[in-house]
C-alpha cells in the first residue's frame, strides 16, 4: 500500500479534501500559508501517511538530520501526510508535503480510492500564480474545475492552458474520471510580489473555499499578518517610481508591456524590509 493509516481509518461527516503540496507553482507561498492555516486552526490531526520511498526523490528533498533530547542524532524525512479536522458542520480532510517526484499515476490513484473510502464530496487544490495585477486591491482567484457548476463559478477561469503541468492538476483530473468534483484554485498574486510570502494570497484562497464548502476557515492570523506586509510594502513602493507608475497603470486596468523584474522587486523590497527590522546596517 502507498498510504499507511497511522490508527483506525476515522469516521468522517461529509468530508472534503484540499491539497496543498510542495514544489510546483506557489506565488505568494500561497497555498502552503493556507494550509498552515487550516491545519492549526482547524485542529487537524495526521490520519495516514505517504510511502515516501515510493513519491520523494530524496537527492531533490535531503532529509535533515536533528538532535533528539538525549543528543541523539534523528533523521527527519520528507513525509507526504494526511490529516482530518473538524470544520464546524463537516469534516476537513487536508493532504499536504512535497510534490511527489515519480509514480504519479500510482499517487493519484491512492488518493483517488481514497477519497472514495471517505466519500469525499469535494476536491480543492490550492496556490498562486503571478499575474499582472496591482497589491493595493484583493487577490483575485482563478482556477480550473471539473464540473460545469464549478466553472461556472469562476470569474478568471484558466481553462484554456495547455503545457507542463503539476501533480495537483494530473489530480485534479483524476479526480474528475473518477466522478469526483475537483477544482483548482489559483490566487493571482501581484508578479512583482510573487517570489515573497504574500498573506493575501492565502486570504483569497480561504474566502473562495469558505464560500464553497460553507465553512469558515480560520483566517484571523492571516489577515494580522496581510495588514503588516501592505503597510510594508506600501512604505518600500515609495522608493521606486517606476513600481509606483506600475501599480497606477495596473489599477486602472491598463495593459503593461513593460514590467520591473519580479524578482528584482522582490529583492529589494526584503532588503528595505530588513533594513526598517534593524536586520542590516546602516553603513
Amino acid at each position: 500500500m502507498a498510504i499507511e493509516p497511522v490508527r483506525e481509518w476515522p469516521e468522517l461527516r461529509r468530508p472534503f479534501l484540499v491539497v496543498a503540496l510542495q514544489g510546483w507553482v506557489d506565488a505568494g507561498s500561497s497555498g502552503q500559508l493556507a494550509s498552515a492555516a487550516l491545519r492549526g486552526g482547524w485542529d487537524m490531526k495526521r490520519i495516514a501517511l505517504y510511502d515516501s520511498d515510493e513519491f520523494v526523490d530524496y537527492q531533490h528533498r535531503r532529509p535533515r538530520i536533528q538532535l533528539d533530547e538525549d543528543g541523539r542524532r534523528r533523521v527527519a524525512w520528507q513525509e507526504i501526510e494526511l490529516l482530518a479536522g473538524d470544520a464546524g458542520r463537516r469534516d476537513a480532510l487536508l493532504l499536504t508535503g512535497p510534490e511527489p517526484a515519480r509514480n504519479w499515476r500510482t499517487f493519484i490513484d491512492e488518493t483517488v480510492a481514497l477519497c472514495q473510502r471517505f466519500h469525499v464530496e469535494q476536491v480543492f487544490n490550492l496556490g498562486g500564480l503571478p499575474a499582472a495585477v496591482p497589491h493595493t486591491q484583493p487577490v483575485p482567484v482563478a482556477g480550473t474545475a471539473t464540473t460545469a457548476e464549478l466553472t461556472e463559478k469562476f470569474d478568471r477561469l484558466l481553462g484554456s492552458y495547455e503545457g507542463p503541468t503539476g501533480t495537483q492538476t494530473a489530480l485534479q483530473v483524476g479526480m474528475g474520471d473518477a466522478g469526483i468534483a475537483a477544482c483548482t484554485l489559483w490566487a493571482q498574486v501581484p508578479h512583482y510580489l510573487s517570489a515573497m510570502v504574500w498573506p493575501g494570497g492565502a486570504l483569497a484562497l480561504l474566502a473562495r473555499l469558505g464560500a464553497d464548502t460553507n465553512t469558515l476557515p480560520p483566517i484571523n492570523d492571516l489577515v494580522r499578518a496581510d495588514n503588516e506586509r501592505r503597510a510594508q510594502v506600501d512604505a518600500a513602493v515609495t522608493e521606486r517610481p517606476d513600481v509606483q507608475e506600475l501599480v497606477r497603470a495596473l489599477e486602472g486596468g491598463d495593459i503593461v508591456e513593460e514590467i520591473p523584474s519580479g524578482d528584482d522587486l522582490a529583492a529589494e523590497i526584503e532588503r528595505f524590509l530588513a533594513q526598517e527590522s534593524g536586520g542590516e546596517s546602516s553603513d
